[in-house]
Parts: structure tokens; C-alpha cells; sequence
């Protein structure tokens, strides 16, 4: 995964500045202008070692400050300079990346239990610039006179400097270091062959993963040697649909967990969305997580154990919640989730009717419907009310839920049917 292979070592630091005169003379006259000064803060310079993840992360975090309301000048064109220095590093790594120089490139390949180590001498000759943009407030005196472009800021300046990196010579002649690296791998079954070549800029090895590589845990490149595959039982449709299901009572179906790989491999199973608070169990087991540390082990494709079914249980934890919408089950790889497969499940129970106090069935002002229930409700009965059945015509609903306390009464002749689902 490039986004977190790919490894950014630097540091940042604050700076001080100041305003100067400038006294020059030009024959018996002179004029005075002002210059801007500066210089890095003692104590101020903090290393760091960033993944492109972290990164992009960071830049995240800096783009929601920047759409805080309530920033100060200063504070808002930190933050935006910030962000364009990481997307100049990004565009940078990218371009020396695509540019990798394949005069001294070689071929390493290894295995699980390997490991190897490589010293060499790199030349570094060519360099880029990283612009670096500084706000200053303009309390400080800048007048119209000093060469400092506008910054978009109220109430502030901006100037620009540039950081070198790469070469450095003046003469144009290559600098050298040595660097040593290791390569090594932990997972049973993977196997590597790497192309090495080098930055361009910084003369650091840049590593292509080539074709006959298979990777696992996490997955680098080559065959993906993780293959999950998941399924509704009896339908390729990623999402099923259970209309009009009884209130209080389970909604069930199963799936189908597969191995599509050409080896042995075991997976997860969990409940990745769950709207609602829907009580949920796979195979008997309680989500989220459905399953063991250890996971579900499959056989390899085409093999009697590559599949196995999970029956699935939904119900609800309140009756007042009638629908569960989009249940996303995600069957994925033990140490990379990234490799994964969803399918997703809703679930509506039929309308609920719920009373409000006592009194006969057919007397809309004890329902919170304010109707009479239908063949097609779920009617609740809730804590402390009596309900009863009169005399008169057969009174229909879909399901009945008597809460603690709460009473159905029917009379000799009355009548009551429950429908269910059918």
C-alpha cells in the first residue's frame, strides 16, 4: 500500500523575524527602506517520520481548523501554507517515484524466515526546491515599498523562501552517503522478487514490486494471496430486503463465506454497520465481531471446506424501532482489512400500533395512531394498560406484544386474529 509504505523523514521549525532600515547611499543622497529579516527559533526544530498516510491524514485535520469559523489571520494562513508544503512533498515523492533511476538497478528476491541486508554508496545528483510561504503581520511596519506579495490574508504579509534538497554543490558535482537496508518477510507462503532502483533526488532506494511476488498480511503487491468472497444465500444481490416483518420476532437468513484463494486462509466476519442498535448473531455468535481471534478458516478454492454458511439473526432491541436499514456484514483479512467483501441486509418490521391508555380495541382515542389496528400492524400493548376484545366483529392485526403489566382481555364473544407473516 503506497500510502503507508512510502516513509517522509524531515523536521519543521518556527522562525523569528524582523524589520531592518536599509540606509543606502547614492552619491551626496541616500534613502532609507526596510528589510525583512529572519531566522530559525532556537529550540523550535521537531524531526519527524510520516507515512503519505499520516499525511494525508494531517492534511485532514489542518482542512477542518481551516473551516473553523472564528481564526485569526495568523492562525488561518498557517494552517493553508502547511497544507500546501504537504502537497508539494506528495507531488514531489510521486514525480521521483515515476522518475526512479534504473542506471544501477538490480533484483532481490526473498522468502518467509529471510533476511538481508544491503549497504551502498548513492550519488545524489539532482536537487528540487520545496517553497515555503511565511506570514507576517503587518503591525510589524512592512510598507508598500518592501517586496512582499499580498497574502490573501487581512492584516498580514506573505514572503516566500525556498528549501533545497538533493544536491547540493554549487560546482554541480554529485554528493555521496552510504545507506544500508534490509529486506525480510514473516508470513509463511509469501515469496518477493524486488526490482531496486534509486530517487532520483535523494539517491534512496525506491523498491517495484515485480510480477511472482504473492503477499500477505498485509498484502504488498504481486498475488493477493487473500481472496474472500461473501454472499446472500440464493441471490447474487449484495443487498436483500425483508419487508413487513413481525414485531418482536426474528428476521433470519444466511451467507455464504468463501474462500477464493488457492490456499488455506482464514477470515473475519463482523457487523461493520448497524443502524438502530439492532441485535445481531452469525453462527450463534454475538456481533459485532461474530467470530474467534483465530477467525473462520476456509479451504482452498474448489475444496469441499472453502465455503461454509452462517446463519443470520436480527432483532430488535427496542419495538419502537422498526426499520434497519443497510446492516453491512464484512467478511475480511486477519491483519489486512483492507482486503474485504460486504454484502448488506434492511430489515422493516410492519407498522407498529401502540397504545396510550385503557379502553376497548376499537376505540381510536387509546391508540397513539389514533386508528384502530389493521390486519397489517404490530400492536403494542404498553406497561400498565388494559386493552380489551368487545363484543362485535372479528378484530385482526399482524402480531400483538403484551408489555410488563399491561393486560389483553378478550370477551366470551369476542375475537381476535393474529396473522403473523403469513
Amino acid at each position: 500500500d503506497a500510502n503507508t509504505s512510502d516513509l517522509f523523514i524531515g523536521y519543521g521549525m518556527d522562525m523569528w523575524y524582523g524589520i531592518v532600515d536599509n540606509l543606502s547611499f547614492s552619491g551626496c543622497s541616500y534613502t532609507i527602506s526596510k528589510s525583512l529579516i529572519f531566522q530559525p527559533k532556537d529550540g523550535t526544530i521537531v524531526d519527524f517520520v510520516y507515512s503519505k498516510q499520516d499525511i494525508l491524514n494531517d492534511i485532514a485535520t489542518q482542512q477542518a481548523i481551516l473551516a473553523t469559523t472564528g481564526l485569526t489571520s495568523r492562525d488561518s494562513a498557517k494552517v493553508f501554507y502547511q497544507i500546501d508544503i504537504w502537497n508539494q512533498v506528495l507531488a514531489l515523492n510521486d514525480s521521483n517515484q515515476i522518475h526512479a533511476d534504473a542506471t544501477a538497478a538490480s533484483t532481490k528476491n526473498f522468502s518467509y524466515g529471510s533476511s538481508q541486508t544491503y549497504s551502498k554508496t548513492v550519488d545524489i545528483n539532482q536537487s528540487h526546491s520545496i517553497s515555503v510561504e511565511h506570514y507576517v503581520d503587518a503591525e510589524a511596519g512592512l510598507t508598500g515599498n518592501v517586496n512582499i506579495a499580498g497574502s490573501g490574508f487581512s492584516a498580514g504579509y506573505k514572503f516566500t523562501t525556498s528549501k533545497r534538497f538533493g544536491n547540493t554543490s554549487t560546482s554541480g558535482s554529485s554528493t555521496s552517503q552510504t545507506i544500508s537496508y534490509s529486506l525480510a518477510d514473516d508470513d509463511p507462503g509469501d515469496a518477493f522478487s524486488v526490482r531496486i532502483l534509486s530517487d532520483p533526488m535523494y539517491g534512496t532506494p525506491v523498491f517495484q514490486v515485480m510480477p511472482g511476488t504473492k503477499s500477505s498480511c498485509p498484502y504488498e503487491g504481486g498475488i493477493q494471496r487473500d481472496q474472500p468472497r461473501l454472499e446472500h444465500a440464493g441471490t447474487t444481490d449484495s443487498l436483500v430486503t425483508f419487508p413487513n416483518v413481525t414485531v418482536g420476532e426474528y428476521q433470519s437468513f444466511d451467507l455464504n463465506i468463501c474462500n477464493d484463494a488457492a490456499e488455506r486462509r482464514s477470515y473475519r466476519l463482523r457487523l461493520k454497520n448497524n443502524n438502530n442498535n439492532a441485535v445481531v448473531t452469525a453462527g450463534g455468535n454475538p456481533g459485532p465481531e461474530f467470530n474467534s481471534v483465530s477467525g473462520i478458516s476456509l479451504g482452498p478454492k474448489g475444496s469441499a471446506d472453502a465455503c461454509t454458511v452462517y446463519q443470520v439473526d436480527v432483532h430488535q432491541l427496542n419495538p419502537n424501532s422498526l426499520s434497519f436499514t443497510d446492516l453491512e456484514f464484512e467478511l475480511y483479512d486477519l491483519c489486512d482489512d483492507g482486503i474485504s467483501k460486504s454484502v448488506f441486509a434492511t430489515i422493516n418490521y410492519g407498522t407498529m400500533v401502540k397504545s396510550i391508555t385503557n379502553g376497548n380495541w376499537n376505540n381510536v382515542t387509546i391508540w397513539q395512531a389514533k386508528r384502530v389496528p389493521q390486519p397489517t400492524d404490530s400492536v403494542i400493548i404498553d406497561n400498565n394498560h388494559t386493552v380489551t376484545i368487545p363484543d362485535g366483529p372479528d378484530f385482526k392485526c399482524k402480531s400483538v406484544i403484551v408489555n410488563p403489566n399491561a393486560h389483553l382481555v378478550i370477551t366470551p364473544t369476542g375475537k381476535l386474529t393474529v396473522k403473523g407473516n403469513d
